[in-house]
Order: structure tokens, then C-alpha cells, then sequence
């Protein structure tokens, strides 16, 4: 809980800058995430989901930061084909639903209740970072019945 004794949901503007450490609250559990430069992870092509020639083309030849190739993706990831790669920066609900072990429906409505992280694709679709998902997954955050129709152990 937190000090006020009220849990916040998770909220998260649409493109945090990943150049600064994160920390946030979901549920009564607060998430700390160290940024994507610090990890050295960092690969425009990756979160653009296309080759490096691609993302060249889409970066113009320019020097980016993390959160400017995301709201780019925002606009330009083909989400279709990554429906099936299992290393894809950004996943769909059904890809969500699998990491967390929970029917699509609740995956849905936990984005609708601002509990998972997310940006809205310019075709409508939600995406998730796919390391956000599995560190919520690792968390346990969503194993008991906090999940309306969710699982629930005996």
C-alpha cells in the first residue's frame, strides 16, 4: 500500500523516457525499471521491429533517443509480423495473454483499467514492451484471483 493506504493503478504516460530510471506503482507493488540505455539493449531496428537498413530510412540517418524511435514505432511497427517471434520488442493482447498465463479478455481489461502498460499503434491496436509484460509475469502480479475471471488457485 502506499502511505495514504490507497493503491494507485498502474499508469505510465505513453512514451517514458528510457534514459532515466523508472519507478511506478502497480497495485501495491512498486516496479523499478533501470532505463534501456543503461542495460545496453538499445537497437532502434528492434523496437521498430524492421532491418537496420529500415530503421535507417526511418530515422533518417539521425542520432535518436529511445523514446523518439517508440513514438515511431507507435506509428510504423508492423505488428503482423511479429505475431509469432517470441523476441519482439512490442506484443499484441493474445501475445500478452500468453506470457501472463490469463485469457485475452483479461489482458483487454486490465489495459481498460490502466493496470498494464501500454501505447495505442495508429491502426488501433495496443502494444505492449514485451519486457514490461514478462517482469509484471515474473512479479506474480496477476496469478490470484485479482483478475476478474482470471485464474484462481485452490
Amino acid at each position: 500500500m502506499l502511505p495514504t493506504g490507497r493503491s494507485l493503478p498502474f499508469v505510465e504516460t505513453a512514451l517514458v523516457s528510457d534514459l532515466i530510471r523508472v519507478e511506478k506503482w502497480v497495485g501495491e507493488v512498486l516496479v523499478v525499471e533501470e532505463p534501456l540505455m543503461a542495460r545496453g539493449m538499445f537497437d532502434p531496428a528492434h523496437v521498430l521491429g524492421c532491418s537496420s537498413r529500415e530503421a535507417q530510412q526511418l530515422l533518417r540517418g539521425k542520432r535518436v533517443t529511445p523514446g523518439e524511435v517508440e513514438s515511431l514505432a507507435v506509428k510504423h511497427y508492423p505488428w503482423r509480423r511479429h505475431l509469432h517471434d517470441q523476441d519482439s520488442y512490442w506484443i499484441t493482447v493474445s501475445q500478452a495473454a500468453v506470457i501472463l498465463r490469463i485469457p485475452p479478455q483479461q489482458v483487454k481489461h486490465l489495459l481498460d483499467e490502466a493496470r498494464l502498460p501500454h501505447v495505442t499503434h495508429s491502426s488501433g491496436v495496443r502494444l505492449m514492451r514485451r519486457e514490461q509484460i514478462q517482469t509484471v509475469r515474473d512479479l506474480g502480479l496477476f496469478d490470484d484471483a485479482d483478475v476478474p475471471g482470471g485464474r484462481h488457485h485452490a
